[in-house]
């Protein structure tokens, strides 16, 4: 009975340390993963967006000189 609970012991160290090796690994996949889905929800957004129609629209353009009084006043 001593040899089976050296051997379990054995296994759940050995266990242990190879979940403590791979655990940064699947936490950057899962964090890549959630990057992704984020991804292609904007992209879906965008692309349901960019078909509808946009107004244009006018800026009145000023002269640098009255743009830096503008500014600094």
């Amino acid at each position: 009975m001593n040899t089976f609970a050296s051997t379990a012991a054995e296994l759940l160290v050995v266990a242990g340390i190879f979940l403590l090796l791979a655990l940064p690994s699947l936490v950057g996949h899962a964090r890549d993963r959630r990057i992704d889905r984020e991804l292609r929800a904007a992209e879906q957004g965008r692309a349901a967006v960019s078909h509808e129609p946009v107004a244009p629209v006018s800026v009145p353009l000023r002269s640098a000189g009255r743009r830096a009084e503008h500014l600094a006043a």
